[in-house]
């Protein structure tokens, strides 16, 4: 099978954009990335208030010697609240976590007790009194994989290369 240059498969992309997916792909430089705005919700319950967002991003790097792509990906979390505790102390917190490699992942969340705000996801400009939301890499990697497979580009061989392509 002849590996369609990079040129035309750039052109190609816009393409694998279905607006019932929760996430994007685009063409950025030389790469293409995958993004997807996991969730973004703000929620007020009874004695606290706060923030949740969660990001991810996939980015596809070229090898046109050898007619190979690899992958890298970056999963960015965070949440701040303030609330008043049981005794009437006021509490501020918040936490911020970054993910910057490759993996297999699923997450499900489900909260409820309050009214909530979500505008990402599959919940744009949703509110109500709970926020769910789900996460899979192989939802946003798997049509890109199969997209690039399917014109003439393979995986980077590595060292459990195929586990985490998954």
């Amino acid at each position: 099978m002849a590996t369609t240059p990079l040129a035309q498969l750039f052109t190609l992309v816009p393409a694998l954009n279905d607006p019932k997916n929760p996430f994007t792909y685009a063409v950025e430089g030389e790469n293409i990335v995958g993004s997807w705005n996991i969730v973004s919700a703000k929620y007020l319950e009874w004695k606290q208030a706060g923030k949740i967002d969660e990001n991810y991003r996939l980015t596809i790097k070229f090898n046109e010697k050898k007619n190979q792509f690899d992958f890298q990906e970056k999963k960015q979390s965070s949440t701040a609240s303030v609330g008043i505790t049981d005794d009437g102390n006021i509490h501020i917190g918040g936490e911020k976590s970054v993910f910057k490699g490759k993996s297999i992942g699923k997450s499900f969340s489900f909260q409820s007790g309050g009214l909530y705000s979500n505008n990402a996801g599959d919940n744009k400009g949703t509110v109500g009194p709970t926020l769910s939301y789900k996460f899979e890499t192989k939802q946003i990697k798997q049509p890109l994989f199969d997209f690039l497979k399917k014109n003439g580009w393979k995986l980077k061989e590595g060292l459990l290369a195929h586990l985490f392509a998954e």
